[in-house]
């Protein structure tokens, strides 16, 4: 709420105020938790506050391996100073902003928008977000609460901003309406950062979970792209091919729905546009719960998650490859193991999700022991249909297969 009030009084514009505004509500309501621990408390942030820190698809997609931007970021892991460092090397502000410094009175909002394919590759998502994930419990004991949303909203791209037109045919008057709708988040992004968020972070919030929503294509209202504006939603009469914003005054038009079913339409009388059809049906948020459900199946097991140890896998049968680009053992960090950085298992240089990222090699944690443990798998380069084999050796050696880029979760 607080957030979108910020945006409201003009954030993008005049910011200083607003955000000291923000802070200070903040403040007062951490006051009154009686908490001396913002960790110990569930106040989040926004999206807005983690900087710099993470947000780096474009820039990991355009990098060429052995490059400076690859030591620079996997140096971000090396101890909690680096890590609080955004991109251009300066401290974050959720660190030193003001009076009301945000990493005193509340924990992170992590991931916001998935933006679109262009910024955030299907297969680079679960390698940006473990890494955000570690790096920020490195930065700071603070938990760090999942953005979910399960539509494109493209703020800096307008190919996805724009979203994409449907129509539906009225018979009275003749011709059709065209509605902007935003593009789906595809379904395996959503299920990957359900699960992720859920054993790595530390919970999700859901963006317009709520929406009301209709699984009839001929239920529409004025576009749900940004609200109604006659840029959204256009009319083309049959017989031409002139389109024109749409008009809900002009009387040749399908006139606007009063009220919530108009599924019976009398006689000859002009057709309505009903209103609550959200777009595309948001199929997205059932993968999103998905995960979290599957997740929630381990999550009692999760203690020491770890990058696997010796381990190899093997494509369509081939010849085994190691794991890690430096063999089939993953790097240790500041713990002496390869234990994931979680709120309450800071471990400064193991940085192993970022070397995964730049070689394009699997992503592969164990969590709990064998016979009460898990194995979170997600190979983002597989093909549809590879095989992968994959061994590992903890108390033993084990074999599990996968196939294609999904991400999965096993009982081990």
């Amino acid at each position: 709420v607080m957030a979108q009030i910020l945006e409201d009084r003009g954030f993008h514009g005049n910011t200083t105020g607003n955000i000291e505004l923000l802070d200070a509500i903040f403040a007062e309501i951490f006051s009154r938790t009686g908490q001396s621990d913002p960790a110990n408390t569930n106040l989040v942030g926004d999206y807005f506050d983690g900087d710099g820190i993470g947000q780096i698809a474009l820039d990991a997609l355009r990098a060429a391996p052995g490059t400076t931007f690859w030591t620079n970021w996997k140096n971000k892991f090396s101890s909690e100073t680096e890590a609080r460092k955004n991109r251009d090397g300066t401290t974050s502000s959720f660190f030193t902003r003001g009076t009301n410094t945000p990493f005193n009175n509340r924990n992170w909002l992590v991931g916001g928008y998935l933006d679109g394919w262009h910024r955030v590759p299907e297969y680079m998502h679960p390698y940006l977000l473990i890494a955000e994930l570690e790096q920020k419990s490195i930065a700071a004991r603070r938990k760090k609460i999942g953005f979910c949303w399960d539509m494109l909203e493209g703020a800096e791209w307008k190919i996805y901003g724009q979203g994409s037109f449907q129509n539906i045919h009225f018979d009275t008057p003749a011709g059709d309406i065209f509605k902007s709708t935003l593009n789906g988040v595809p379904p395996e992004m959503m299920f990957r950062q359900s699960v992720i968020m859920q054993l790595i972070g530390d919970g999700m919030i859901h963006w317009g979970a709520a929406a009301r929503t209709s699984r009839d294509i001929g239920r529409w209202i004025r576009s749900y792209n940004g609200g109604f504006n006659t840029s959204k939603t256009k009319w083309r009469k049959q017989g031409t091919t002139q389109v024109v914003d749409y008009n809900p005054n002009d009387p040749t038009m399908p006139a606007k729905s009063p009220g919530d079913n108009p599924n019976n339409y009398p006689g000859n009388q002009v057709q309505i546009i009903p209103p609550n059809f959200y777009g595309p049906t948001p199929y997205g948020i059932h993968d999103a719960l998905a995960g979290r459900w599957m997740a929630a199946q381990v999550i009692g097991k999760s203690s020491l998650m770890r990058y696997a140890p010796g381990a190899t896998y093997k494509i369509n049968g081939g010849s085994a490859i190691n794991m890690y680009p430096g063999g089939t053992n993953p790097r240790t960090g500041s713990l002496g193991d390869a234990t994931v950085s979680l709120l309450n298992n800071r471990n400064a240089g193991q940085n192993n999700i970022v070397y995964q990222c730049e070689a394009k090699k699997p992503i592969h944690i164990v969590g709990g022991n064998p016979g009460n443990g898990f194995i979170l798998w997600c190979n983002p380069h597989a093909r549809p249909n590879e095989v992968n084999e994959v061994t590992f050796t903890e108390s033993g050696t084990h074999t599990f297969t996968a196939v294609g880029p999904a991400m999965r979760l096993y009982n081990w």
